[in-house]
């Protein structure tokens, strides 16, 4: 097990932070007193909440005199989320009590790295990259040098609208092209950086935006101790469970009763283009898209729909009349 330690210094314009995971050592950036903002008696919290491979973690620090000190075990690399509990910072939100910033930072066994953080009340955090190790450095590279940028003017919209009281679905179109141009990033940077832990994890978190076929070629280019990672093992089986599934093979054929009682299967309907649908009552996309398959089926495309932990064939005829499928 690694301890991972964070030591920063509180500035209401300037944030330095250094971390390092290893044991029982840490980094200590300090700011001269000349250049310090806050009030010397300033105290709050910092939130610290990460995501490993092994789950999440959390726990809540100190701090006062400018000085945050983290110290937290960890076994593995870690994605770790700082949230400021600072009154210099805090923001009256309407709907969500107070908002206070936050920034996301990687934390790695044998790596160090210092950043500079500017936050100010009500604004967006900004990072600058000073040193480190690599892992963090690409984390950095990706989320705040690439991602950043191209999502600003939504970010401030987000923080704007939610320190005025207002809903943020009222802005689709802007969350539609945040959303595209957050995709877009990230499987550029996936495909320029096949050999980057950021990379593995970006990949497998977002496995549903790669074709498999490409997605199982990165992962050939990954470096051999990346592959054998917690994120490259699950990788690795996300990839062999699919290959039988994937664009080009055989479907596998199966047999099914129907709600008349009546066998269904795939293999009767060899030779033309069928459409299968999986999809629950439970689920409120598929409650979305339905309506399209059925007009594709009314149209005469051989579409098998094949309810998923939806109840007694009742239930699932209650529920198609419901929503006139």
């Amino acid at each position: 097990r690694y301890r991972a330690a964070v030591i920063a210094q509180i500035d209401q314009h300037d944030l330095p932070i250094a971390f390092r995971q290893e044991a029982a050592q840490a980094v200590s950036v300090r700011v001269p007193d000349d250049q310090k903002l806050f009030r010397e008696e300033t105290k709050g919290k910092v939130i610290v909440m990460g995501c490993t491979p092994q789950g999440m973690l959390q726990d809540t620090f100190d701090f006062t005199d400018h000085r945050i000190r983290l110290n937290m075990a960890a076994r593995d690399t870690s994605r770790l989320t700082l949230k400021l509990l600072c009154e210099e910072l805090a923001c009256p939100a309407p709907r969500l009590g107070t908002y206070y910033p936050n920034v996301s930072l990687m934390v790695v066994p044998g790596e160090y790295a210092v950043m500079k953080i500017r936050a100010e009340k009500g604004k967006v955090p900004e990072i600058d990259w000073i040193r480190g190790g690599t892992v963090a450095h690409d984390y950095w590279r990706l989320y705040y040098e690439q991602v950043d940028p191209a999502e600003a003017a939504y970010r401030k919209l987000t923080i704007t609208n939610m320190l005025e009281g207002g809903d943020i679905r009222d802005y689709k179109e802007e969350f539609d092209a945040y959303m595209q141009a957050n995709k877009q990033t990230i499987m550029a940077f996936v495909r320029a950086n096949p050999r980057s832990y950021i990379s593995l994890m970006n990949l497998l978190e977002h496995y549903n935006w790669f074709d498999e076929n490409e997605a199982e070629r990165i992962y050939d280019q990954l470096p051999q101790e990346l592959q054998g990672t917690a994120y490259g093992k699950i990788l690795k089986r996300k990839l062999d469970a699919g290959r039988p599934y994937r664009p080009g093979t055989i479907a596998p054929d199966f047999v099914k009763k129907d709600m008349n009682g009546k066998d269904v299967s795939l293999k009767k309907l060899k030779g033309k283009y069928v459409l299968l649908d999986f999809w629950g009552s439970w689920c409120g996309y598929c409650r979305y898209t339905s309506p399209a398959i059925n007009s594709l089926s009314e149209e005469g495309y051989p579409v098998v729909s094949v309810a998923l932990r939806s109840g007694t064939n009742k239930e699932v005829e209650d529920y198609l009349q419901t929503y006139h499928y």
